[in-house]
């Protein structure tokens, strides 16, 4: 199973488990995942998708334990997973105090992490010389370029 194969078919296994999650069907939710994790054990190609997949579906499994953890973050952490599969797209890579994701690192850029970084690091960290960029100057026209100037032939009998 490819790559992409393996992306498309844990996106909508994560989106049937949800659906089921949704109507408090627990026990089905975790059965869609048993029998996705089952098929996915059996390919015979182990891709770095294949190692996320396998986590991510062991952490949906987490998610189906009961309404409490369903509603207490087990539904957020779901439709976020099945979005950032569906679109391949990180909307974060903080992951929940219950599970460290592999699968949010590989749609994360090294560069769009060093961003990322910065944007969760304490200040005197963020604004290091090291790693802030100098803003690019831009030439701004002289003053008279803005600013109408009065011209010789206007005369206060022209004003309205």
């Amino acid at each position: 199973m490819s790559a992409q194969r393996q992306r498309v078919e844990l996106t909508r296994v994560l989106e049937s488990a949800s659906a089921q999650g949704d109507l408090g069907h627990f026990q089905e939710a975790q059965r869609i995942i048993d029998v996705a994790e089952s098929s996915m054990r059996n390919t015979k190609y182990k891709t770095k998708m294949h190692s996320a997949c396998c986590d991510e579906l062991t952490d949906a499994r987490e998610r189906f334990q009961s309404r409490r953890e369903w509603e207490s973050g087990g539904r957020a952490e779901l439709r976020d997973a099945t979005q950032m599969h569906k679109m391949q797209r990180v909307t974060n890579i903080c992951s929940s105090s219950k599970s460290a994701k592999s699968s949010k690192s590989m749609y994360c850029s090294e560069v769009q992490g060093l961003w990322i970084q910065r944007s969760v690091a304490p200040p005197s960290v963020a604004m290091a010389p090291a790693m802030v960029t100098p803003p690019t100057s831009v030439a701004m026209p002289p003053i008279s370029v803005l600013t109408p100037v009065p011209s010789a032939a206007s005369s206060d009998d022209d004003a309205f």
